[in-house]
């Protein structure tokens, strides 16, 4: 790797010959081919001087750095649960566990111990995906609801628009959608910068 860099040729040479007449590079640092990326430098140093040992040979030395890929995480959607506080929809939720769990009671009868917790457990998410809404999380504060709704809408037609790029409907529908966003955000932002 001491060859891969460009350097000075005091910086290359690593071996002097006796009576300092010539100086050559005969020491060298190898690393395989994947790992190439991860060094950043590579160079000899004439100039450090080990105690106590006579050597003809210059320090050789390369900055590795190791970077490892990491997994992204994956958001986890949750049910907004604050929701169930809202009479309407709890007893909709009631109603509709009941439902689901009377439908079950004989699979969850027959089953083992552990198939009832996963149909139990399973019971409970689809019913509440299917009654509450899913948690909104916001970068900023001043983003509301419609425009978080409107934003849904403008990237369903840009993917289709990805696909269809020649639809001049989708790309006017965009357009109106951008058009409408621009202003409510504008609006969120000023009414946001009043509060503070």
């Amino acid at each position: 790797m001491n060859t891969y860099f460009k350097h000075k040729p005091s910086r290359k040479w690593t071996w002097r010959s006796p009576g300092d007449r010539t100086r050559q590079m005969i020491d060298y640092i190898m690393i395989d081919r994947r790992w190439r990326s991860c060094i950043s430098n590579a160079r000899s140093y004439p100039s450090v001087i080990v105690t106590n040992v006579e050597n003809d040979h210059n320090l050789v030395l390369a900055n590795f750095k190791v970077r490892f890929n990491v997994q992204k995480r994956t958001n986890t959607i949750k049910q907004d649960i604050e929701k169930l506080r809202i009479p309407e929809v709890k007893e909709r939720y009631e109603i509709e566990i009941k439902n689901r769990f009377e439908a079950l009671s004989s699979m969850i009868e027959e089953a083992s111990l552990d198939e009832a917790l996963d149909i139990v457990n399973h019971t409970i998410r689809k019913t509440a995906e299917d009654v509450i809404d899913f948690k909104r999380y916001r970068r900023e504060p001043w983003i509301s609801d419609e425009v978080l709704n409107l934003a849904i809408q403008r990237r369903t037609i840009k993917a289709k628009i990805s696909i269809n790029p020649q639809d001049q409907d989708l790309k006017q529908k965009n357009t109106q959608l951008k058009n409408v966003i621009k202003p409510l955000n504008t609006r969120g932002k000023k009414s946001n910068r009043a509060h503070d």
